[in-house]
């Protein structure tokens, strides 16, 4: 007969069983719902919790906990086992759970070790930009996403090779920009001779642009990820230009285009020992038949002070048309005509 002691201790040892039997159908019924989701609303899981669980993670925690039971069912059946043809069996059955447990974890150990994930906030904390970098051997690329909520980041808004597979955010040769809902990021190789420029715009969804050039500025290295960012890239160009002559700088031409320190497009109109004035490519408008620029007027001799509005412009593609907006501050409203082009 069982004696009293072994009673509550087999008691406890069933109410523990218990309680971890229902947490384990928890979790399994969570991940459902989660993975569900992710299928039904074309979101990826992507959840912060210290580090970063992806969808494969979750199957992987599944997995390990599957195999405790399993283990602990063995365990139980090794100790009922009478017949050493059962026990061979449950040791074979034992030894190939564990190798399925360091296969599984090397495999996890292995994609982990390939991706990190970068997150940055726009000044309002409205959007989030989710950078994910992925590397194997000599290559890898920059994905970008949006963060939707805590559990899920939204579609992807384009994607940037890493050429020397080494991996540009956790290395810190980047730059982040935020204008409004528009946010700019810049890579830069080890040796800064090259930068990759990606834009979006996170109101319309769109990818604004997507290029890399020689940090000396010059225009004739510009590649565009495809002919479609090849072509809007010739587009901001003879923009540049159609403005310059607006201005009445009839020389200029695309090689005089030069890009500031952000990676962007720009070019000088006019200076003096003085003052400077330039025109810098913003964007594409809402309804994608402009380019969208400014022009600034800017102080040499006292640089505290902020480069002044002079003029937003934009640039209609059907037309080559220029159209003043009048506009000399973000918050204007701009002439009907500039309206009318662009959508806003």
């Amino acid at each position: 007969m069982p004696t009293d002691s072994e009673k509550l201790r087999k008691t406890k040892s069933a109410r523990i069983r218990l309680v971890l039997l229902v947490a384990s159908g928890c979790w399994l019924a969570l991940c459902v719902v989660l993975l569900a989701v992710e299928q039904l609303t074309g979101l990826i899981l992507l959840i912060k919790i210290g580090v970063y669980l992806r969808e494969t993670d979750l199957y992987f925690l599944t997995g390990l906990i599957c195999a405790a039971w399993i283990i602990w069912g063995l365990i139980t059946a090794w100790r009922r086992a009478i017949r050493k043809l059962s026990k061979v069996a449950i040791v074979l059955a034992w030894v190939m759970v564990i190798f399925g447990i360091l296969i599984g974890t090397l495999a996890e150990l292995f994609v982990r070790g390939g991706f990190s994930y970068h997150e940055f906030s726009s000044p309002s904390g409205k959007h989030i930009l989710v950078v994910e970098e992925s590397t194997f051997l000599l290559s890898g690329s920059m994905n970008f996403y949006k963060r939707e909520n805590s559990l899920f980041i939204g579609r992807q808004f384009g994607s940037v090779p890493i050429n020397d597979g080494f991996p540009t955010v956790s290395r810190g040769n980047y730059s982040v920009y935020w204008q409004n809902n528009v946010v700019t990021f810049v890579a830069f190789t080890d040796d800064n001779a090259r930068q990759r420029v990606v834009s979006i715009d996170f109101d319309s969804g769109k990818q604004l642009e997507n290029y890399e050039f020689s940090s000396d500025g010059s225009g004739n290295d510009i590649e565009g990820t495809d002919d479609n960012l090849a072509q809007q890239d010739n587009q901001i160009n003879k923009g540049l230009v159609a403005i310059a002559h607006h201005y009445g700088n009839a020389k200029a031409e695309e090689k005089d285009i030069t890009y500031s320190a952000k990676g962007v497009p720009k070019l000088v109109l006019n200076k003096d020992a003085k003052q400077i004035t330039y025109v810098l490519y913003d964007r594409e408008s809402n309804n994608g038949k402009c380019a969208l620029y400014v022009v600034y007027k800017e102080e040499l001799a006292d640089s505290d002070t902020e480069p002044q509005i002079v003029d937003m412009l934009a640039y209609e593609y059907s037309t080559e048309k220029v159209i003043s907006s009048g506009k000399h501050d973000w918050a204007d409203t701009g002439s009907s005509e500039y309206r009318t082009a662009t959508g806003e």
